[in-house]
């Protein structure tokens, strides 16, 4: 229940600024036909029940999420990203807003201290039932109106065709959903009939019976919002209006003159009717009697001039931004205080505390079993324990002098000895370092990523023993920095895990994970194969375009199967690469074997949904040549 609360929250806060819009342009347009002020409240209604949208240039909706609990700007993490707690299976992630180049008085770095998150999900879940018991009465509510109008017609008389004349009401409605009817007072005059009637077949005609449900159902669900509530009156306004526009269109003045007096007859009658039907009067009946008067048939260019502004509303206001580099306006967090939020995420790929480094001898690597598929810690293989490290790497970062960091220089891969902190990349044209932790106690692990002045702190592992430095590249574009960790190491392994890390304007980067299990899913569900014994060739197929990709002639005959993504890389751009070599097995082998087999290169694409959640694609396949 909290997640679908916390979508209806995200829906209203974007719908908010169209509903604004639509109150200005309500009264800026008020010479149009009213029958376009109901499609602009029809957009309303789109944005607040479709749960997602598309992006476009054209898009004017703010993107920088709210803060559930302080009302502060924050950068958008996940509905259920836990925050700190001892869980080691994930990886954490602290963000210092705005780190000053120059440091305080004691040369340490501050961060507020995050909630706790028990709280925070206790009150959100109170406001949630609170939220959930509200719908239950809107629309308990509407049955019991919509009851006691079937009690008081159910005795009624047909007059003709759907047109009824009933006893037990005082004024003139539509009533029913699938086969709607007109109902007529008994008291009602012969010479308002007519009136009553064409204005109730106009309703009809237009299915405002099917929109004006549809509207309170919407209310229902958003009734904590306020300018919901205003938006549904004014459309019931709106929706009469134009209904009576449909019928005087053809009227002469007398005509006019008889319909206002039907509508003032009505208009003072008192309500008896509470599930909000389509009633002939009593809903701003003087202004529509002035309408009705006053009312010409408007001029072609107001036609045209007022459906442009219909189109430009929905392009700018049903569509997001087709940026990914800024928060999304609609999305509403439950984290912690934005400037530490904790983000879990999953862990490195088949491997137990894959991002925790081994305290003893500090080595992070990974001695895969071809036979298995199964991944171990090379370094406590023979005891088969995993150990914690000492401290904690993010907190020790957000404590360090951070003017000596800054000093640093990037050395290569040259990081042999333990000195606290290492920089272990740089792209100096997009003031962007990377600083990795690598004390006596805990090396090859934990990673802070400074940009523009901010830092942001990530509990990684950056390598392996072989001291292969992570790749980077800034794709200015998207404000995503891409990450290639040459973090598995080992005999027959030598693999990455690739991160993108998009920025926000708060400062912050939420990563999101390409790792070693993920792309080697996608591989076994993409890459076939079929091998000749005669010939010896083992050939390689693209299951998804059935096509060939590339073949090899192997010194053995008994070929078992192939081994996927242990020998592989990434090419970072614009465009990412992902570079694999197939192995294949032989009876009696442990190992794969890689001898004269072609390597196949990936597109890889990424997905953004409408939280903004990355996922990544292996797209189109080719031989690497």
């Amino acid at each position: 229940m909290d997640a679908v609360f916390l979508k209806i929250l995200n829906l209203g806060v974007s719908a908010s600024f169209l509903m604004i819009t639509v109150f200005f342009l309500r009264f800026a347009l008020r010479k149009t036909p009213k029958w376009m002020i109901c499609m602009l409240w029809g957009l309303v209604a789109v944005r607040l029940a479709c749960p997602f949208t598309i992006k476009s240039a054209l898009s004017v909706v703010p993107k920088r999420p709210l803060h559930l609990e302080t009302g502060e700007e924050s950068a958008p993490f996940p509905a259920n990203a836990a925050a700190n707690s001892p869980d080691t299976t994930g990886i954490e992630t602290t963000t210092v807003k705005d780190v000053p180049k120059k440091n305080g008085k004691d040369g340490m770095l501050y961060a507020a201290t995050a909630p706790q998150p028990d709280t925070k999900i206790d009150i959100f879940s109170i406001f949630s039932m609170i939220w959930a018991a509200g719908v239950v009465l809107m629309v308990v509510y509407y049955i019991a109106g919509y009851c006691k109008l079937y009690r008081l017609t159910r005795v009624s008389m047909a007059l003709y065709e759907n047109v009824l004349i009933c006893d037990g009401i005082d004024a003139p409605f539509v009533f029913g959903i699938l086969r709607p009817r007109i109902y007529l007072p008994s008291g009602l005059k012969g010479t308002q009939v007519k009136y009553v009637v064409a204005h109730e077949k106009a309703h009809i005609a237009r299915l405002d019976h099917l929109w004006k449900t549809i509207g309170f159902f919407l209310l229902s669900i958003y009734w904590f919002h306020p300018f919901c509530w205003i938006s549904y009156l004014l459309f019931n306004r709106d929706i009469e209006s134009a209904c009576d526009e449909h019928v005087v269109r053809t009227f002469n003045l007398q005509d006019k003159k008889n319909y206002a007096n039907a509508l003032l007859t009505y208009s003072i009658k008192p309500k008896t009717i509470t599930a909000s039907p389509l009633s002939f009067g009593g809903n701003g009946a003087a202004k529509r009697i002035r309408a009705v008067l006053r009312y010409k048939k408007p001029a072609i260019w107001v036609i045209l001039t007022s459906l442009a502004v219909c189109i430009v509303t929905a392009a700018c206001f049903l569509t997001d931004p087709a940026s990914e580099s800024k928060a999304d306006a609609g999305s509403i967090s439950r984290e912690a205080d934005a400037r530490v939020p904790h983000n879990k995420t999953k862990p490195a790929p088949s491997i137990k505390d894959g991002n925790k480094a081994n305290t003893t001898s500090g080595e992070n690597s990974n001695k895969t079993n071809a036979a298995s598929g199964k991944n171990s810690n090379n370094a406590n293989a023979a005891s088969g324990e995993e150990k914690e490290p000492k401290i904690d790497v993010v907190d020790r970062f957000m404590d360090i002098d951070w003017e000596k960091v800054e000093k640093l220089r990037f050395t290569g891969d040259d990081i042999t000895n333990p000195t606290d902190i290492v920089c272990i990349g740089e792209l100096p044209k997009h003031d962007i370092k990377i600083y990795g932790y690598n004390d006596k106690e805990v090396c090859l692990h934990g990673v802070a990523v400074e940009m523009k002045g901010d830092v942001n702190y990530f509990d990684w592992a950056y390598t392996s023993p072989r001291r292969i430095l992570p790749d980077l590249y800034w794709d200015e574009p998207r404000g995503q920095l891409q990450i290639a960790f040459h973090i598995y190491s080992g005999t027959g392994v030598d693999a990455s895990s690739l991160y993108v890390l998009q920025r926000y304007d708060t400062g912050t980067l939420r990563p999101h994970l390409f790792d070693l299990d993920d792309y080697r899913a996608q591989l076994e569900k993409r890459i076939g194969y079929r091998f000749d014994e005669k010939s010896k060739v083992l050939t390689l197929t693209d299951l998804k375009t059935k096509k060939e990709l590339a073949s090899a002639k192997l010194p053995y005959g008994n070929i078992t199967g192939i081994e996927l993504g242990l020998i592989s890389s990434f090419q970072l751009g614009s465009s990412i690469t992902y570079q694999v070599t197939p192995g294949y097995h032989v009876d009696g082998s442990a190992m794969p074997q890689y001898d004269d087999m072609p390597a196949l290169e990936f597109d890889v694409n990424l997905n953004v949904d409408e939280n903004e959640d990355i996922t990544f694609e292996l797209g189109n396949a080719r031989k690497k040549l």
